[in-house]
Formats: structure tokens, C-alpha cells, sequence
């Protein structure tokens, strides 16, 4: 926001002919006689006196945000306000609009004007009329249907808004780790808190998925299931590295408040008027290798050949660079992504800027540093999954080391962002298997194989399933760069080749993994682990436990028409820390088929029903 301070108005002076009656402390003037000519001149006007209200807001700040629209939502005005009262309002304090409407019963209006001249007129005149409510003035650019408004106390929504104007007001250091000012023993206390939650959601969102029927594990639990522990926890396992160990960061390209370039984390909401970029130099969880590659790619920007392309505004939807995603390893390699939107550049351009930015990087760049550009084209800051990426100059893979094996990592396939943690975590899920020689290890999300290619050495086979073929094809290549032979990767959905591939390459009983991305697994591979009835145990490893709650529901609640198959029963969960000083953790879960207690053999009950024979003379 401006930090110019609203100037105070000044009083106007006394003017000499007022009259004494102004002061309460004056004594009332005798009545002068009437005289005929006074009796029959007309009145004089009044000169009009100019407002000096101070203004409610900095209608030149506020146009910062709005851009270029015409269209303006605003608020707060009273609620009782009508629109034909609204538009004498507005007429009375000259302020014009090519459209005005006030939504009944609500707090804000939509003004609609011909130019941006009429627009600044016309805020002007609002910042200084009496229409405005007391309380927080917004101003915002309408969204679809709805606009993004803020509101006053008095709103029902004002908590929402007030989140959110504190959450402008957070220092970048804290945004990205908010827990970083608690000590590291109360952060694993607070996540193993959370936890609980987790396993209690998890007993009350199986028993709502089927009111008819609930499951054997759950009626263990006791009469009073609903908010119990679904299984044992053990307690967090704390990440070996506590700071700067983030090695993929995605950063947004920006300016900062003296409009300088800059690289770094947006300071706030674009809708809520914060549109400078703040610099992530002390962000604790960014590792020093992303920092110094995000040195040397702004030093790249300013060249004077690049600098003529603006950074992307996303209000004014215009601008070149938008974002840079830094991939940092172990082994030294580096991938770095420079997104850019294409759309008011052309071809020549285009060719012009990237033989720029290849010549730079390959003279001033280490030769492990791969950099790639991507073309985003939409409004949205996330692009699509699909949204490939051009390798300029570098190496085309990264390679990283985890457990004793090397792994090769495409541009944009998962791998775990803390690689020291990693390695406890894998550890862990390593624990958690209960593996023979003759298991067939089913992998499903496998990604780079990461996971199966670990645990290989103990079971027959290891079968993986993924739906990205760049994670597949570096799946089947880390298995040959590590020498293994047992391990068979496919590129497909899970629910469409589970079967076929257990029964092409299984062996005995099968185990399974999955490492599912935030979002969790899609309804349609829940039920077909369900019914492939060789997963007798199936280990969920979750980074988001909101959707694990979900699929949790559904592994676990009793068969029907729609899930056919034995039930699952969680037995235990350990979670490791991944991400210190924020909110976010690993949890590793582990589900059994919830199998009956097998019934004693006939001729034992027989036995135990009978009396004992006597003994013998």
C-alpha cells in the first residue's frame, strides 16, 4: 500500500459576515425590523464551498491493481441501501458511470465506466463523498460471476478478508516457513497433534462411506468408534537437516518495491493489490544452491539484450517472464526451467531471446547446469502437466543418489525435495515391508522408481505403473544403471493394466506401494487394488493427508455393488518429517486385508467338546 500519509485538511476560516448565533456562547442579534425592499428581494445563493472530507482511499494507488478494466467492484456501502437511492447518490456527488448497480442486501456495488478518464474522475469523487460505509474500503476487479471483494467487519465474509489482509502484512521469511520462529521439538509435537486428527478423521470417514455395514477393525475399536485412533502412530521422525533443504523452488519473476527486477516469492495476492516480488535471500528452507542459481539467472535478465522484455503482470495480463524453477542435487547437477509467456512476442523474437540466453548460459554457467524454457500462454501462475519444456543448452538429465543407488531425474519427473530426509524416509518404508524372496513388489505411482528399485535385492520382482512416460522411461533406465534385472516398468493407468502385469510377471502373494501425488489416487485405482485380491498389503505413503483420509474411506469400508474386494485395515503409521518448519509431513501407512479370525479345524472343536476319557487301569 501507499505509504504517504493521508493529508489532514485544514478548517476553513471563519467567514467575517457569519452570524454570532454560530457560537453557543454568543448572545442571539435583536430582530431587525422588516422593510419592503428586503421583504421582496430575491434570495442570493449560497457559494458553493468546496469538500474537505479527506479521502477514504488513493484512487491513483488503487488503479495500480485495477489495470486497464473498466469494470470496478467496490466496497462497503450499506446494505439497505436500494439502487434507486444508490443512483441518486451518485448523481448528488457527481460522480458518472456508463453503469451502476448496487447487489441488493450485500455491501458492494459494480461500476462499469466508458474510459479510464471517467474512472479516475469518478473514484476521486467516491474517496471524498459520504456514500462509503465506515470501515475497510475495496476496490477489485470482477471475477466471472462473482467478484473478489473485500468487505467491512459487519460482512459475515469480513474473516476471510481479514485473514487474508494479515497474510499481506507477513514477512516472505515466515510465509514460506511459518513455523520457523517455534523450536524444532514443539513443530514435531504440533505435526504428531495434527496426526491424531488424521487417524481419527480416517475411523469416522470409513464408518459415514457405508451406514449399513461397518467394518470388523472398526467394531474392535469399542462401542464408541467415531473419533478413536483408526491404528497405532509411532512417534515423528525428525529430519537429519533442518534449513536449506529444499531442492526444487519455484520462484516468480517480478519487481520489487523500487521496481527493480527481481526473482524471488510474491509478497501477496495480485486481486489484493500486491503485485511486487520479494527477494527469498533469508528464507530458511531454501537450499544455497537455489540461491546462487537464482543470482546468476537474474544477472542474465538484466543484460541490456533481455532487459527490454518486462517481467509478466498478471493484472494487466502482459509481460514476458513469469517464473523460474530451480532443481538442485547432490551430485552438483542443476536443472533450471525459465518460463515465459509467448504471446505478444514474435517468432523472430522468440529465435533472438533464446539464442541469447544459450550463449549466456553456456559462457557464464557450470557445465552440470541444464537450462531449459517452457511457454505458458494462460492466466493462471500453475501450468498445464502437459506443458513441455525446451533443453537449451546442459545436460538433459540431472542425477541424484539415494540408499547406495543412483537415479536419473528428467526435468520434470518427482523426486522427493529433501534429499537427506529422503533417505530416512525410504528407510522407513523399507521397515514397514514385510518382503520374501518369492513377493512380487507391485510399485503403483512409481515415478523414477525410486522405491521398488531400493527394496529389489529382497523380493522376485518388482512391477511399477505410472502415467508419465518421461517418470517411466527414467524408471526403466535407473534400473539398468544400477544393475537391476527384476524390475519391469509400464507406462499406463493402474487400473487398466494392475491385473495383467501381476499375472505376467507375479509370483506367490504381492505387496504394494504407492506414493500418490497430493491429490491422492483416483477412485478408479482404490478399486482395483481392492479387488486384485493378490495385494495383501499395501503400504500409502502421503505428503497431503486431507486426500489419504479420502482413500483411506475407501480401501477400508465394507464391500459393496460399486467396491468389490476385501477390505483393508490400517495397522500402523509412522510419519517422518520432511519439511521442517512448516505444516506439511510424510506419513507412512500400512493396510492389511481385514481377514476373519480363521475358525478352529472340526475335529479340534470336536475334541474340546468332548469329555476326557477315563484314564486306563
Amino acid at each position: 500500500m501507499d505509504s504517504t500519509p493521508t493529508p489532514t485538511p485544514t478548517p476553513a476560516p471563519a467567514s467575517p459576515s457569519a452570524s454570532p448565533a454560530a457560537s453557543p456562547s454568543a448572545p442571539a442579534p435583536a430582530p431587525e425590523p422588516a422593510s419592503a425592499s428586503s421583504t421582496s428581494a430575491a434570495p442570493v445563493p449560497s457559494p458553493a464551498v468546496e469538500s474537505t472530507r479527506p479521502p477514504r482511499f488513493d484512487a491513483s494507488f488503487e488503479l495500480k491493481k485495477l489495470g486497464d478494466c473498466l469494470s470496478v467492484h467496490i466496497a462497503p456501502f450499506s446494505k439497505k441501501l436500494t439502487q434507486k437511492k444508490f443512483l441518486a447518490k451518485l448523481k448528488a456527488a457527481g460522480i458518472e458511470a456508463d453503469k451502476a448497480k448496487k447487489v441488493p442486501n450485500k455491501q458492494w456495488a459494480m461500476l462499469r465506466f466508458k474510459d479510464t478518464s471517467q474512472r479516475l474522475a469518478a473514484l476521486e469523487a467516491l474517496a471524498r463523498s459520504d456514500i462509503l460505509e465506515e470501515g475497510h474500503v475495496g476496490l477489485s476487479i470482477p471475477k466471472g460471476k462473482r467478484a473478489r471483494e473485500e468487505v467491512t467487519a459487519d460482512d459475515p465474509s469480513a474473516k476471510r478478508a481479514r485473514k487474508n489482509a494479515v497474510e499481506q502484512c507477513r514477512p516472505i521469511e515466515i510465509t514460506t516457513a511459518p513455523l520457523c520462529e517455534m523450536p524444532y521439538e514443539e513443530q514435531l509435537a504440533l505435526k504428531k497433534k495434527n496426526l491424531n486428527k488424521v487417524l481419527r478423521n480416517i475411523t469416522t470417514a470409513t464408518i459415514k462411506s457405508n451406514q449399513r455395514s461397518t467394518p470388523e477393525w472398526v467394531q474392535r475399536l469399542g462401542p464408541r468408534p467415531r473419533g478413536q485412533l483408526c491404528c497405532p502412530m509411532a512417534e515423528v521422525v525428525p529430519s537429519p537437516v533442518l534449513e536449506r533443504y529444499r531442492n526444487k523452488v519455484q520462484f516468480t519473476i517480478g519487481r520489487d518495491l523500487l521496481s527493480d527486477l527481481c526473482i524471488g516469492f510474491a509478497a501477496g495476492r495480485a486481486e489484493h493489490g500486491v503485485v511486487h516480488v520479494a527477494d527469498p535471500s533469508n528464507c530458511i528452507i531454501v537450499s544455497e544452491a537455489a540461491l546462487a542459481v537464482r543470482s546468476k539467472v537474474q544477472e542474465m535478465l538484466s543484460l541490456p539484450d533481455l532487459s527490454q522484455f518486462e517481467p509478466y503482470e498478471k493484472i494487466a495480463n502482459k509481460g514476458v517472464w513469469r517464473q523460474l524453477c530451480v532443481r538442485t542435487f547432490s551430485t552438483g547437477d542443476v536443472v533450471c526451467i525459465l518460463q515465459v509467456r509467448p504471446n505478444d512476442l514474435s517468432e523472430e523474437e522468440l529465435e533472438g531471446m533464446r539464442q541469447v540466453l544459450e550463449r549466456w548460459w553456456k559462457e557464464h554457467a557450470p557445465s552440470q547446469w541444464a537450462l531449459y524454457l517452457q511457454y505458458h500462454a494462460g492466466l493462471s501462475n500453475k501450468e498445464p502437466d502437459d506443458c513441455p519444456v525446451h533443453l537449451l543448452t546442459g545436460p538433459a538429465h540431472a542425477y541424484e543418489s539415494v540408499l547406495g543407488l543412483r537415479f536419473r531425474v528428467s526435468p520434470k519427473a518427482f523426486f522427493q525435495t529433501n534429499t537427506e530426509a529422503c533417505n530416512v524416509l525410504y528407510s522407513k518404508v523399507g521397515e514397514q515391508c514385510d518382503l520374501r524372496a518369492d513377493m512380487t513388489l507391485l510399485d503403483i505411482c512409481c515415478g523414477t522408481g525410486t522405491i521398488g528399485l531400493s527394496l529389489a535385492s529382497r523380493v522376485h520382482r518388482v512391477v511399477g505403473v505410472d502415467v508419465i512416460e518421461e517418470s517411466v522411461e527414467d524408471a526403466r533406465a535407473n534400473a539398468a544403471l544400477n544393475g537391476i534385472h527384476n524390475a519391469e516398468y509400464v507406462c499406463a493407468r493402474a487400473e487398466d493394466v494392475m491385473q495383467r502385469m501381476l499375472d505376467e510377471h507375479g509370483s506367490g502373494s504381492c505387496f504394494g506401494i504407492v506414493d500418490p501425488p497430493r491429490a491422492g489416487l483416483h477412485g478408479k485405482v482404490l478399486k482395483a487394488i481392492r479387488a486384485c485380491d493378490a495385494i495383501q498389503t499395501l503400504i500409502y505413503v502421503s505428503c497431503k493427508q486431507s486426500s489419504l483420509v479420502d482413500n483411506a474411506a475407501v480401501l477400508c469400508r465394507p464391500e459393496s455393488n460399486s467396491t468389490t474386494g476385501t477390505p483393508f485395515r490400517p495397522v500402523r503409521a509412522v510419519p517422518v518429517d520432511m519439511f521442517p518448519h512448516t505444516d506439511s509431513v510424510e506419513l507412512i501407512m500400512v493396510f492389511e486385508r481385514d481377514l476373519p479370525a480363521p475358525e478352529p479345524a472340526p475335529a479340534e472343536s470336536a475334541a474340546a467338546s468332548s469329555p476326557a476319557p477315563p484314564p486306563a487301569p
